[in-house]
Parts: structure tokens; sequence; C-alpha cells
């Protein structure tokens, strides 16, 4: 299995996770700033069809979807 490597939170700086709103991982998928992390905005992608896709949108840091 491929490793994901998510940038961290733009606004506190923490740890990025991969979520599911499934139970066993298959569905779609999302990236937000961690449980845990002292951020108070907690920023998350909308939900994708993989978990690399979601990775890609979280990473690339785009505004408004421009």
């Amino acid at each position: 299995m491929e490793t994901i490597d998510l940038k961290p939170c733009p606004f506190c700086g923490g740890k990025a996770e991969i979520v599911s709103p499934s139970s066993c991982g298959i569905g779609l998928f999302s990236v937000c700033c961690a449980r845990g992390n002292p951020c108070w905005i907690h920023p998350s992608t909308d939900y994708y069809d993989t978990e690399m896709v979601a990775a890609a949108i979280w990473n690339r840091r785009l505004l408004n979807g421009a």
C-alpha cells in the first residue's frame, strides 16, 4: 500500500488526517485537520472517491476551487 503524505494544517500547523464517513473505510474520503490539534478553524476538504484525490486537493491548497 502506498503511503500518502499530507501537508500540515495551513492554520495551526498540526497534523492532517484522512477520514471516511464509512466505518469500514469504503466509500468517500476527506482530509481534515486532525482531532486533538489546537486549531480553531479545523479546515477540511469535500468528500472524494479516493484517498489520493482527497490528499491531492488538500495538498494543493486551492481557495474557492480555483
